[in-house]
């Protein structure tokens, strides 16, 4: 932190010590920082300004134009719709509408060429399919600083994306039930709610819980400086993606205010270091809340903590205003794993910083989600392309909201321990599709998890869980001729080059025992064979499963759908690291019949 922001945020300590008692306990700690602290927070924010976080100051000025004209535009766009409707020009004049926004800029933390969440507040006569995903969809389409428009009016929360004047923008609509917007208008209000459908109250909840988090935090610079260091280690290490089951934005937001509540007089440093701390120690699915839970009696459902053993949220996170709801629904119990990982890794990493063992920078390494040493034991590779860059937009989103629902059911599949995806799309160079993007998952398996049967062996098959994913995504019905998906299961040597940016690893071979030596020795002297690897049926071969007779053809287990599964053997050195077979099969949907075709790998 910079001298100037440093002392800035401290002068505030006493405001945060008269409002220490914010949350639902009492702090943990009102210690204020040392002068330890204060360098280590000067040294964490030279590293995030090292990671380009800060925009500059012409980027604000553009972005409070750009803002400013978008208010324009929606008023004048409210008054044409009023006297549409048959309004007088007194009243369409004084309809009025606001512009507010939420997320990362309202917060304070967004980083340059990151998009503005903005919602638009209008009066009950605006229909939203009508007039906002109607007129002022032409209008923003007419408009010549407007560019890469896109209406998506059937998302959870309905959405219109696009860039004014460079500055990227997801846009949001809400009526209330008021004939007109006073310029006093109070969003925090519960009264508010009132008559909204459950579309419009999720699009209001935004500003409303990003202002209602900024009042219960008691040292807002503090806080500001911890977050951005908390959403760059998750971006970083894979673990930033509310869709794909981590947590998005608003949940490490949350988390971090809960942080600033139990040490409200501590520097940026000290926070970051109690972040990791805190929440690997955390007990869940105990919930992360700000304030009590408080139901208005509006009819709109509140989040009450489940039954003991009914509960199936696995990692709540409480949003602070009515109706109170669970940022983090979408966690799995193989995310929830990761998540646990990395908490852990944070928070040793950060002691060593502290100890001056390690420079912040540390704590910033991306995941090596591909690397040899810590691979998974297989990998799910999904191809998705389309037609034209849009329809890639569009079918991409639908895919990547419904990859959490793959995790689950391969959560499910015998033997497997994990599912862990990768929140990033990466694009194949040598793709036969031009509008293509490949997305990634590690599977990690778990032979406690279940008897092994002996009749089945230590196989694992998959056809279940791709089968079930396929029909759902393939089934979406605003898809079009042409937007398609396929599914493989790779050992990391198949995995394509594309995923190495700086080449391949070498295969490191793991050194033989004295142990291993001894058991081959007895094996030759009883005539047995060696290793699969040894004779013939390696790694690239498809051997008899175990159980199975002499027939050295791959065991084929047939699905109702045209589905088959490969069952591989294990090589010697999975036998004695205590990994798995899988059922690998490549499932395509053919793009006449909405019904996966699958090719053996």
């Amino acid at each position: 932190m910079s001298s100037t922001s440093l002392s800035s945020s401290l002068s505030e300590s006493s405001d945060a010590a008269s409002r220490s008692s914010l949350g639902v306990s009492e702090p943990i700690s009102l210690a204020g920082p040392t002068e330890e602290d204060k360098r280590l927070s000067l040294t964490l924010e030279g590293a995030l300004r090292g990671f380009g976080l800060f925009e500059t100051n012409d980027e604000s000025e553009n972005r409070k134009e750009v803002l400013g004209k978008l208010t324009l535009i929606v008023k004048e766009w409210v008054r044409e719709v009023s006297i549409r409707k048959g309004h007088s020009e007194h009243d369409a004049e004084n309809a009025g509408a606001q512009l507010r926004t939420f997320g990362s800029y309202r917060l304070g933390v967004h980083n340059p060429g990151s998009d503005i969440d903005a919602l638009c507040v209008c009066p009950r006569h605006i229909d939203r399919d009508e007039d906002f995903f109607g007129r002022l969809y032409e209008i923003f389409a007419s408009n010549s600083e407007i560019s890469e428009l896109n209406a998506v009016p059937d998302a959870y929360v309905p959405v219109m994306n696009f860039v004014f004047s460079g500055v990227s923008i997801d846009f949001v609509m809400t009526r209330v039930a008021l004939s007109h917007i006073p310029d006093d208008f109070d969003l925090l209000g519960d009264n508010v709610l009132k008559n909204l459908d459950e579309k419009s109250v999720r699009g209001i909840n935004g500003p409303r819980v990003t202002d209602r988090l900024l009042e219960l935090v008691p040292n807002i610079p503090n806080f500001r400086m911890a977050l951005r260091a908390v959403k760059l280690w998750a971006k970083r290490r894979g673990i930033y993606s509310n869709k794909m089951g981590f947590l998005g934005g608003i949940s490490w937001a949350l988390l971090t205010a809960r942080l600033c509540q139990l040490y409200p007089n501590a520097a940026p440093s000290t926070l970051v270091s109690r972040f990791f701390k805190v929440y690997e120690l955390w007990k869940w699915p105990n919930p992360v809340l700000l304030c009590p839970i408080v139901d208005a009696g509006l009819g709109h459902k509140v989040w009450r903590p489940p039954a003991k053993h009914f509960n199936k949220d696995l990692m709540p996170i409480i949003t602070p205003v009515y109706p109170c709801m669970n940022s983090t629904h979408n966690v799995l119990e193989s995310t929830l794993y990761k998540l646990k990982s990395e908490f852990k890794r944070g928070h040793e990493l950060v002691w060593k910083v502290e100890q001056g063992q390690e420079p912040w920078e540390r704590l910033f390494d991306p995941v090596d989600f591909f690397s040899k040493d810590l691979s998974y034991s297989r990998y799910i590779q999904v191809d998705v392309w389309a037609n034209t860059p849009k329809e890639l937009l569009t079918w991409t989103g639908w895919v990547e909201a419904r990859l959490r629902v793959l995790v689950g059911k391969l959560e499910q599949t015998t033997f497997i321990g994990h599912a862990v995806p990768l929140p990033a799309s990466f694009k194949d160079p040598k793709s036969e599709h031009e509008h293509s993007l490949t997305y990634f998952m590690g599977l990690e398996f778990d032979f406690e998890k279940e008897p092994v049967l002996k009749s089945v062996g230590r196989s694992v098959d998959l056809t279940p869980a791709v089968r079930e994913f396929t029909m759902t995504v393939m089934e979406w019905h605003p898809r079009l001729p042409g937007m398609e998906v396929q599914v493989q299961c790779l050992r990391w040597k198949d995995l394509p080059d594309f995923v190495f940016p700086d080449g391949r690893p070498k295969k490191r071979k793991r050194k033989k025992s004295s142990g291993d030596r001894e058991a081959k020795r007895q094996k030759t002297s009883n005539g047995e064979s060696g290793t699969n690897e040894e004779s013939g049926a390696g790694d690239g071969a498809s051997a008899k499963p175990e159980g199975e007779g002499g027939d050295e053809k791959p065991k084929i287990v047939t699905e109702p759908q045209p589905l088959v599964s490969v069952v591989e053997e294990l090589d010697q050195d999975e036998l004695e690291m205590g990994s798995a077979p899988t059922v690998a099969a490549a499932v395509t949907p053919d793009s006449n019949a909405k019904k996966p075709v699958v090719s053996l790998l």
